[in-house]
């Protein structure tokens, strides 16, 4: 499992909203509502994870790789906004430009054919991985935003997690279907 932190000098603020957006807002599939939740996750993934410690305090990226499904969203739900007194950067990513200033990257479903080079191209690299291709964490992607009864759950794969160096909070782990290791190596 991967290591998590207690989270203790974050508050209770991002854990109760992370939780109000899990558990509060019905979707409706394929709605522009369900991509503007899956945008809020990104942006509140970042209270709850720690990557390892930079020279510098650079922006926290968040990348799109392939269609975006977000549209204008995750602009202007990280616009203006900072975790840790750093702000956010968004950017959309062609398949096969480098991911050097991403935090956070999101991979559309459009690069499903792709999905395991993409994600061999990531292991060891501290960048959490997210979409919401099914079998994405079984696949060895860190994050999944699985739509099930019309409402976005989270599925995380902690041993992921670890391999990249990053550090999730008990919290969200807490809030997610948790997939093993055992699952990742039995594909």
């Amino acid at each position: 499992m991967a290591p998590v932190t207690s989270g203790g000098s974050r508050g209770r603020w991002p854990s109760c909203l992370l939780l109000a957006v899990v558990s509060v807002c019905p979707l409706s599939s394929q709605t522009g509502n369900e991509y503007e939740v899956k945008a809020a996750f990104l942006y509140k993934f970042a209270s709850f994870v720690e990557w390892p410690a930079e020279a510098s305090n650079p922006p926290l990226g968040i990348c799109v790789l392939g269609q975006d499904p977000f549209g204008p969203s995750l602009d202007r739900i990280t616009r203006d906004k900072r975790v840790s007194g750093r702000p956010f950067m968004v950017r959309r990513l062609r398949p096969g430009e480098g991911v050097g200033e991403c935090h956070i990257l999101f991979i559309a479903a459009s690069e499903r054919p792709r999905l395991k080079q993409i994600l061999d191209s990531r292991q060891g690299e501290p960048v959490l991985t997210v979409s919401d291709v099914p079998g994405f964490c079984e696949s060895g992607g860190d994050i999944n935003l699985a739509l099930a009864d019309n409402r976005v759950r989270l599925e995380i794969n902690p041993a992921a997690m670890q391999r990249a160096g990053l550090l999730v909070s008990s919290r969200l782990l807490s809030l997610a279907r948790l997939v093993r290791e055992y699952e990742v190596a039995a594909r």
